[in-house]
């Protein structure tokens, strides 16, 4: 699978590789190849280390990248990248001490560099220093012209295997403002809060999505769970039967499929599960869809009817 860096990458060998050859990932090995050659007869021009470091990081095979930047750094000292794709490396090779001490070199002399800040980033959690670490994915954030909803979900994942979800909450909401209520960011977002048994809260959530998202069988699911847990009888109610009626709007082969099966069984057992709490709902007059508030007020009324009948 590849890292979120190897875009970079590909953008850096745009600069160094002819805008004739293609860097698809099928003829990688190709070029690594022709490159030997090149190396072979040249074998004092360090940019073709660089050039084929660059396919190696992209063929994720990190050991003879790290190789091939460190002779080209031997070669020509002067090359002012090299720090940065040696780090990049090191960090998926889990040398981060290492590619920290190079990032802190690389950025005192590029301070405006994002993904110089993202990728020690990263080292910095690795190495379980989250408050640099945030910091950085931060200063990234900052500095990208638009910064991919990745590198908000790993700050906010970062600062949760720290225990410190309120922070990663936050971080989550300047990503929305940022970005749009998107899929990845709120659905994260809805999990952190239903672990620690805020359910109105992971609902409002649940909310901000789309209409064409919030349409969704899955996320109707989502929303009836959460309803349910509140005692929102009805609307869990709603959710399920729309999450039902969107499975009926599919085509037929993918209503067929095993996800789709599953998901229609899972909802119809949903509201099988609802109905006693529907009974007592329609046996009392009071809807359950308040939660907390629908009790009050419905105690509130029975009091107020018991004091009028007194006084008469």
């Amino acid at each position: 699978m590849r890292t979120t860096w190897q875009i970079g990458v590909t953008t850096f060998l745009a600069v160094l590789v002819p805008a004739s050859i293609a860097l698809g990932h099928g003829d990688v090995h190709e070029r690594i190849a022709e490159l030997n050659e090149e190396i072979e007869q040249h074998p004092s021009d360090a940019a073709l280390y660089v050039r084929r470091g660059s396919l190696y990081a992209l063929d994720e095979s990190w050991a003879q990248a790290l190789a091939d930047y460190e002779s080209a750094d031997r070669i020509d000292p002067r090359l002012s990248n090299i720090d940065f794709l040696k780090a990049r490396v090191l960090v998926e090779l889990e040398e981060n001490e290492r590619a920290a001490v190079l990032l802190d070199s690389f950025l005192s002399s590029e301070p405006e560099r994002a993904d110089g800040y993202l990728v020690r980033a990263r080292a910095h959690v690795a190495l379980g220093q989250i408050d640099e670490g945030t910091d950085d994915y931060s200063r990234a954030i900052a500095l990208f012209e638009r910064p991919a909803p990745r590198y908000y979900l790993e700050r906010a994942r970062a600062l949760i295997d720290a225990g410190r979800v309120d922070e990663a909450l936050a971080g989550l909401r300047e990503a929305v403002a940022d970005l749009g209520p998107l899929a990845s960011l709120v659905e994260l977002a809805v999990e952190e809060e239903e672990k620690r048994g805020h359910c109105e809260e992971a609902l409002r959530w649940a909310d901000l999505l789309s209409p064409t998202l919030r349409h969704s069988p899955r996320w109707r699911a989502i929303a009836g769970n959460l309803a349910h847990q509140l005692g929102q009888a009805s609307r869990a109610e709603d959710e399920y039967r729309k999450g039902l009626a969107a499975i009926d709007a599919l085509p037929q082969a993918r209503q067929g499929t095993e996800a789709m099966v599953a998901m229609r069984a899972q909802l119809t057992s949903r509201l099988e599960t609802l109905a006693p709490s529907l009974s007592t709902e329609a046996a009392s007059g009071f809807p359950t869809d308040l939660g907390g508030q629908g009790l009050a007020l419905a105690i509130l009324v029975a009091l107020g009817i018991l004091v009028v009948r007194v006084r008469k």
